[in-house]
């Protein structure tokens, strides 16, 4: 593995560490959970979601679909 590869995964772990911190599901990333905020209106999560979207279009909504198939195969099926 390289290192660059190494730090990605760190930083991913990270944001999964601080998300969970803050209360988010196992497999939750800020982002996901900020698209699930924004999803119910949460004026944090539609901002965080405007910037991240800037950066790389369809991220929250792709942070989303990925955390769905991580629980989904925690419960044993993934879909």
């Amino acid at each position: 593995m390289s290192f660059l590869s190494r730090l990605k995964a760190v930083a991913y772990n990270l944001d999964r560490a601080i998300a969970s911190a803050a209360g988010a599901p196992d497999q939750a990333t800020i982002s996901s959970e900020a698209g699930e905020a924004a999803a119910r209106g949460k004026w944090w999560g539609r901002v965080l979601c405007w910037g991240l979207d800037k950066i790389q279009p369809g991220h929250c909504a792709h942070a989303r679909k990925h955390t769905d198939k991580l629980e989904g195969a925690d419960d044993g099926f993934v879909g």
